[in-house]
């Protein structure tokens, strides 16, 4: 009971650590060193978590071993914070799994079809960066009516007709296969 009271590196007592001595030591070939095994806890250890062979003390800053918060922006709030690509990262959500995996942090991968707004058609080519519709690091769009990005393609518009006389509902004449070659259909009009 004195080694499990009086270990300091870490503090077995001030972490709460079972005192089930098994979980960590054997007798074989001494007392040191001890294992721990990360999968049977609530964060199994994966992908770079476990690359270059971690320390205990690489994430249980300042003997912390009491952390219950398995959330990735609880340890990595400077990663995401300090993130400039491919934009700053200050207008998304916290949820760093929807891009990122375990394996390499900078590889990351948005499905944009995860969200309200799937994006087919035009709006996939050319390859499309994340600013071309996210404009002044604009994530929080909500709006995804065809006029709240293209109003000055709407104002612009001068054929077949001056289209500010026209209702704003875009996809009544265009589609996102092409925005140019409009058909429109005058029955949808309720003028015959």
């Amino acid at each position: 009971m004195a080694d499990f009271t009086n270990a300091k590196n870490p503090n077995h007592a001030g972490a709460g650590f079972s005192q089930n001595c098994e979980t960590c030591h054997t007798t074989n070939p001494g007392w040191s060193p001890a294992t721990f095994d990360h999968s049977k806890t609530n964060f199994p250890l994966a992908g770079a978590h476990t690359v270059p062979p971690r320390t205990c003390a690489d994430c249980h800053a300042n003997n912390n071993y009491s952390i219950t918060v398995t959330a990735c922006v609880s340890c990595h709030q400077k990663d995401f914070d300090n993130a400039t690509a491919p934009v700053p990262h200050s207008g998304f959500p916290t949820t760093c799994e929807q891009c990122h995996d375990t394996v390499l942090w900078t590889d990351a991968k948005f499905d944009h079809s995860k969200t309200g707004f799937p994006l087919v058609g035009a709006h996939t080519s050319p390859p499309r960066a994340c600013v071309d519709c996210h404009v002044n690091n604009n994530y929080n769009i909500t709006v995804t009516t065809c006029i709240s990005c293209h109003q000055t393609d709407f104002n612009n518009a001068k054929t077949p007709v001056d289209h500010t006389a026209l209702p704003t509902t875009c996809e009544q004449c265009h589609n996102t296969v092409s925005w140019t070659g409009a058909n429109f259909d005058h029955s949808t009009t309720g003028f015959h």
